[in-house]
């Protein structure tokens, strides 16, 4: 039986990106994983301030995660979706921006995972 050819990942500026699912390995949950750790960011900064999709895709990038905008989007459309997130439009430069913030129901869903990352940290680092 001939063995599938794995294909190099190259990563610019070290970026994480989160693995496609396959059949042949765990990549699916990893990628699950990282898709809840984005999440958990996004809520943080819309309750620091009102944040938007690009704005957000670059601040991510600097924590090394590698996002489009077809990954990134979903995500806030279902934060907004659960009532995590609540959004509003504004034109800057003539172009309408979607901005996010934060919705009480965010704000304790995010002091609840606070709490759960202290407790899980301390155990797994």
């Amino acid at each position: 039986m001939k063995q599938p050819v794995m294909k190099k990942r190259i990563m610019k500026n070290k970026a994480v990106k989160a693995p496609r699912a396959s059949k042949d390995n765990n990549h699916g949950i990893l990628r699950d994983f990282f898709l809840g750790f984005i999440k958990i960011h996004t809520l943080h900064h819309a309750m620091k301030e009102d944040v938007y999709g690009l704005w957000l895709i670059e601040e991510l990038n600097e924590h090394g995660y590698d996002l489009s905008p077809g990954t990134l989007y979903p995500i806030l459309h279902k934060l907004e979706e659960d009532g995590l997130l609540t959004s509003y439009s504004e034109v800057v430069e003539g172009k309408v921006r979607k901005y996010y913030q934060t919705t009480p129901k965010g704000a304790h869903a995010l002091e609840r995972l606070r709490e759960k990352i202290i407790e899980l940290v301390k155990e797994v680092v």
